[in-house]
């Protein structure tokens, strides 16, 4: 799981100030633990490409795919960049339930800064590219919220 991630940029600004801080001085990481969140409004988009998103009712919303495990989503989506091909897939779940679907570390960190418990009728997507001429869906750092 890690490998496909592997390119995974901080999402906090303790996470940045632990990483410049590693590669500066590793024997003072601790200085940043207390740093403050970043203000992801502030952050500029990468492009001005043309964005395509569509959501789905989830037909099959409640049905099991395995002794004792539903399918939990409400909605899926894609997000679409049009003239670079790329798209992004999306299963929107509760707060509770997107937090339980939570594997990596840095995953675990967006929860923890989120909080998805104090917002009921929010609901939440981590973020995975889909490769269609592989049919590979790699985890992207990140997450919906609508």
């Amino acid at each position: 799981m890690l490998n496909a991630i592997q390119d995974l940029q901080p999402t906090t600004s303790a996470d940045l100030d632990r990483s410049l801080l590693r590669a500066y001085d590793p024997g003072s990481q601790d200085a940043a633990l207390n740093a403050n969140p970043i203000d992801h409004n502030l952050i500029e988009p990468f492009s001005d490409e043309p964005v395509a998103i569509r959501l789905y009712e989830n037909t099959i919303y409640g049905t099991t795919y395995g002794r004792g495990l539903y399918r939990r989503a409400l909605y899926n989506g894609t997000e679409d960049l049009k003239p670079s091909g790329i798209k992004y897939l999306l299963d929107l779940y509760t707060g509770e339930d997107w937090a339980n679907q939570a594997k990596s570390d840095e995953q675990m960190l967006i929860v923890h800064e989120v909080d998805p418990y104090k917002g009921p009728g929010l609901l939440y997507s981590w973020i995975r590219r889909y490769d269609a001429a592989r049919g590979v869906k790699t985890p992207v750092l990140g997450f919906c919220r609508l």
